[in-house]
């Protein structure tokens, strides 16, 4: 058995077949017949071909709105589009690449929670079961199978990288900074509001080891981390927040998004919630049969935690217990700022607590078979069946008569549109507008409108984000370009620039009194430009500090 915990290969090996097991439904799914999953494919599809005209960064997709265009890639984390695009290179079709996507975030978040349980309790029985909690957890599997909700699930990867180079840093092993830098950046670039409840997670675990805070080395070794993280994630955070400031979008809008105070409150677990059978098809909030058996034995092995595990098993049993009690409706979310109120869904909290009741279910597995039963083997053994076990039973309930021919048709159709419907993707990230009058978009041509004023229209020539056209007979005149309001759409009268505003439909307008030719590009903005050059100077660096470190090592 001690072979056994000695070889990391082995270990990674049953990491990877659980997490391939977790995924085989997949293969068995349609998934464009899913509503959250057909709107990752769907990103996926559209930013791939905006890329294959050269267009870097690819926010906008021209086709969806009814060629009017659509911020695909602004508003939410990038990684989910760029893997599974260079994954497509490879296996051919976007959906398959969803499909090899997930299986990648399950196998690597179970990867990233054994090296963090392993950091930090040097037990390799502990860091393996902590790590297949991680994965298979009920809540886990709701989020691939029930909630398809691809940012968060990629997240997952990223929280304990996170937290593993904080516990590093606090313990002046300098080796943390990589798993914070790299952890903390792709987190941003995931999910942003898994990144904000991070980042306040983080605030507490710091606030329960007060005592190595005293080292000034800690807190230029953040200061200098936390530099570069907003460096690297540079490139997808300010046009984001660019937007926000300077934009008026319905991500932004808590009533149409449903985060004000009082939809939080509202939407949180029940006790009971937590106690159900685990093996079922829809929002799945139970603790599992594992981690409810594992958190049980507690009052059997608290008392037989070593002294150097102790602290950190406290802590992460607080979170946990803190991450359950925002779940509930003990929690005052009605009184909460819109900062917090973001999270539109308090039940989110349960992904926090699965990261850290998975440390305290791992260290209770290895008291019980090294000290109580004193049969390592044999409790890791019916732990790892029971997990696969429920695993099968859970994931099973999603098999469907699968079809890749209906896949591909669909992916197909995608690619050969002229346009896309307003209802064949989310709506979320449309101007408040604009999304406030459906019926204006579905009627409107897709052309040059003249608001206000006179002027005559001629010879208009719109080629995706791309329009010309010419003006004669100008006269105080307003216009309404054929394509939706956001920040970075560039207008030339006559090779000179005009400003650019939103119209009342949300649209792109502007005004001119000149007669002569009109040109419309989207070029993106010089705060969004100076961004990605920020994010290639900071890799640069890095890269190259790295080298050099090597070579002078």
């Amino acid at each position: 058995m001690e072979k056994f915990f000695k070889s990391n290969k082995l270990i990674y090996s049953i990491i990877i077949l659980f997490g391939v097991i977790l995924c085989v439904p997949l293969f068995k799914m349609n998934l464009n017949s899913l509503n959250e999953f057909r709107i990752h494919i769907g990103r996926v599809i559209s930013i791939k071909e905006v890329m294959k005209d050269g267009v870097f960064p690819p926010f906008i997709s021209y086709k969806h709105m009814y060629g009017f265009g659509y911020a695909l890639n602004i508003f939410y984390g990038v990684i989910t589009t760029y893997i599974p695009i260079l994954i497509s290179m490879v296996c051919g079709t976007s959906i398959m690449a969803v499909k090899y996507f997930t299986v990648l975030t399950v196998v690597f978040s179970g990867i990233t929670m054994y090296w963090c349980t392993y950091k930090i309790t040097n037990k390799r029985m502990a860091s393996l079961v902590a790590a297949l909690i991680y994965m298979t957890a009920p809540y886990k599997i709701c989020d691939i199978y029930s909630r398809n909700a691809v940012g968060e699930y990629t997240a997952f990867i990223f929280i304990p990288m996170v937290f593993q180079g904080v516990y590093q840093l606090l313990h002046n092993d300098k080796k943390g900074n990589y798993f914070l830098v790299i952890g903390a950046t792709l987190l941003v670039l995931s999910h942003t509001i898994t990144t904000i409840y991070t980042a306040i997670f983080v605030g507490f675990y710091l606030l329960f080891n007060y005592k190595e805070l005293k080292n000034k080395i800690f807190w230029k070794t953040i200061l200098i981390d936390g530099i570069i993280i907003l460096m690297l994630s540079a490139f997808y955070t300010v046009p984001l927040i660019e937007h926000k400031l300077f934009g008026n979008y319905v991500i932004f809008n808590p009533d149409s998004m449903h985060t004000t105070a009082q939809d939080v409150y509202y939407n949180t677990n029940s006790v009971l919630d937590w106690f159900k059978w685990e093996v079922h098809s829809d929002l799945n909030f139970s603790f599992g049969l594992v981690i409810g058996l594992l958190m049980l034995s507690t009052v059997l092995t608290f008392k037989k935690i070593d002294k150097e595990n102790k602290n950190q098993y406290l802590n992460y049993l607080t979170l946990a217990i803190i991450s359950l009690y925002l779940c509930t409706k003990a929690f005052p979310w009605f009184l909460m700022p819109g900062v917090l109120t973001v999270i539109q869904f308090a039940w989110r909290m349960d992904g926090f607590f699965i990261f850290f009741i998975s440390l305290v279910c791992g260290l209770n597995a290895e008291i019980l078979g090294e000290k109580i039963i004193k049969h390592k083997r044999e409790v890791l053994l019916f732990i790892m069946t029971l997990i696969l076990i429920l695993t099968v039973l859970s994931t099973s309930l999603y098999i469907q008569d699968y079809s890749s021919e209906k896949e591909n048709e669909y992916e197909q159709s995608i690619i050969e549109a002229e346009s896309i419907s307003l209802f064949s993707i989310n709506r979320e990230y449309m101007p408040d507008n604009a999304y406030a009058d459906f019926d204006y978009i579905k009627n409107r041509k897709n052309v040059t409108y003249l608001l206000s004023g006179n002027a005559i229209i001629t010879n208009e020539n719109k080629v995706k984000l791309h329009d010309e056209f010419e003006i004669n007979n100008v006269e105080n005149a307003e216009f309404e370009l054929p394509y939706l309001y956001y920040l970075g759409y560039t207008v030339k009268v006559n090779g000179k620039r005009v400003e650019t505003y939103e119209s009342e439909k949300g649209f792109v307008a502007f005004k001119t009194n000149e007669n002569g030719k009109v040109e419309v590009d989207y070029t993106g903005t010089i705060t969004e430009k100076v961004a990605l050059g920020i994010s290639l100077v900071g890799l640069i660096s890095i890269i190259g500090y790295m080298v050099i470190k090597k070579k002078v090592t």
